[in-house]
């Protein structure tokens, strides 16, 4: 008091907390740049990130939490750890949860941006942030990728090499990545740098119609990209017909009847899958013989003929061959065939011309038939004497056969069939008289009133077939008879006076 007089008293004061302090961050932004599909802690370069809350009791509690700001789907990447805190946390930690959400070749992921947010737990107007910003770096991740598998591609038989067939082409996601081509095989095709595929060699589609190889993608880390190629040769129509022909040579006899089948059936092929193929003779090149000797066409142009067939494909022929109706086939005038047999293919491409057609040659041998009579070609003049003795040769008849291998028999008929005046050599066609004796007083007088009688004779000369001929003897007379006097009958004399000089 006034005068110096102190008086104490024990007091307790009882201070109530007030809540005026917010979770803090610090740094209050981060930026961090991490690869595509990365797993893990994500290491702040300016180390760890606190948060802190002054406030004591229930108001320094906070909730650890994400919010999105413009991540998109990226945003569900990453998660925070603590979730909640007191007073203070010293690390709080950004994790990477979902790797595969971090993609960079994803052009919405490539910059994302976030909040860490530290929210009391008793108000949650009460908070503090952290403005987070996560660059998402490229990495060779991805393999290149074909646009097309697989690739199908043609090109005809027989081009050249270096032919351009087409173009492969890979993609490959990674930023500033670079593709190299390559081929299973460089026997067949090669690849440039800039997947333009060529030709390695001149194929030829009957020994190889398709090819199918594998085309890599290789980009500049150890990723590889596959596809098929299938690459289709086009046939082109450049190959030689081929004929098969009759394994030995065919025969028919002459005068076959039409459409007889000599069975030596003529096959023409073509491996060109568009030919189409036409059998035919070829007259002009064909020729025949007899005896070695050749005939002129006009004699057997005609006589066989090709039956063709439908085999049911174009590029495939076949025929029969068949005797003609238009000439007849005579061995007389030849006896052996040579058919030249033609194939073409109509449909030949024009720089293969040369290969349109194929020739053989069919040999036919002509059967000779027993149709041809002998002919006589040797007929001596004969002339004999009367009374001739028996067995004398008085001449020869010669005639010949067309037809092959025959043997040819003489006979002979004169005057009386009864009467046998001459006889003949069966073998060789000698004339001989025969027992019985000719009489030139028997023969009848000549209208020419000459000294020479005709014995008529008709020699035979047969092979089953048979020919005659007229054959006249001419017969001289001899002096064989006793005079004898005319116009009187029985005995007669009479005296005939001779003067002296007559005796």
């Amino acid at each position: 008091d006034k005068g110096g007089n102190v008086g104490t008293q024990e007091m307790m004061v009882q201070v109530n907390a007030v809540n005026k302090n917010i979770p803090t961050f610090s740094p209050l932004t981060v930026e961090e740049d991490i690869d595509e599909g990365f797993s893990g802690v994500i290491s702040f370069k300016n180390g760890p990130l606190t948060v802190t809350d002054r406030d004591s009791g229930q108001d320094g509690q906070f909730n650890i939490y994400l919010r999105n700001v413009s991540a998109g789907e990226c945003f569900q990447a990453f998660g925070v750890i603590p979730s909640q805190g007191y007073l203070s946390v010293d690390d709080v930690k950004l994790t990477a949860t979902n790797p595969n959400l971090l993609d960079y070749e994803d052009v919405n992921c490539r910059t994302l941006l976030f909040q860490i947010v530290a929210e009391e737990i008793n108000n949650s107007s009460r908070a503090g942030i952290v403005e987070v910003t996560i660059n998402i770096q490229d990495i060779n991740d991805n393999a290149p990728n074909f646009d097309e598998n697989p690739y199908t591609f043609t090109v005809d038989e027989n081009k050249e090499i270096g032919t351009y067939v087409g173009t492969v082409f890979a993609d490959d996601e990674d930023e500033n990545d670079s593709v190299e081509y390559s081929l299973s095989s460089v026997n067949f095709l090669n690849v440039d740098e800039n997947g333009n595929i060529t030709t390695a060699m001149k194929f030829d589609y009957e020994s190889q119609s398709q090819v199918i190889l594998t085309v890599t993608a290789k980009d500049t880390g150890s990723n590889f990209g596959y596809s098929q190629i299938i690459l289709n040769v086009n046939d082109v129509n450049d190959v030689k017909p081929q004929l098969s022909m009759p394994n030995s040579p065919p025969s028919v006899v002459e005068n076959s009847p039409t459409d007889t089948d000599l069975n030596s059936d003529i096959k023409a092929t073509d491996v060109d899958t568009t030919a189409n193929l036409l059998l035919s003779i070829n007259w002009v090149n064909s020729r025949a013989t007899k005896q070695g000797r050749s005939i002129e066409n006009s004699e057997f142009e005609g006589c066989i003929k090709l039956d063709i067939e439908d085999s049911g494909y174009t590029n495939v022929s076949i025929a029969k061959v068949l005797v003609s109706d238009y000439k007849l086939l005579d061995r007389e005038t030849f006896d052996t065939l040579y058919l030249e047999i033609q194939v073409e293919d109509h449909n030949t491409a024009a720089e293969y011309e040369t290969n349109r057609f194929a020739t053989a040659t069919l040999t036919i041998t002509i059967i000779d038939e027993n149709d041809t009579p002998p002919e006589f070609t040797n007929i001596d003049e004969i002339t004999i004497r009367e009374s001739t003795d028996p067995n004398v040769s008085i001449g020869f008849v010669t005639a010949t056969d067309a037809d092959e291998n025959n043997t040819i028999t003489y006979s002979i008929l004169c005057g009386d069939p009864s009467k046998e005046y001459l006889a003949i050599n069966k073998e060789t066609g000698r004339i001989l008289t025969g027992p019985e004796e000719i009489d030139y007083e028997g023969l009848p007088t000549p209208a020419d009133s000459n000294d020479l009688r005709d014995l008529n004779c008709t020699v035979f000369a047969s092979d089953t077939n048979c020919h005659l001929l007229e054959l006249t003897i001419k017969v001289m007379d001899i002096n064989d008879n006793t005079p004898y006097i005319t116009g009187i009958k029985g005995d007669y004399s009479t005296t005939i006076e001779l003067d002296e000089k007559n005796r």
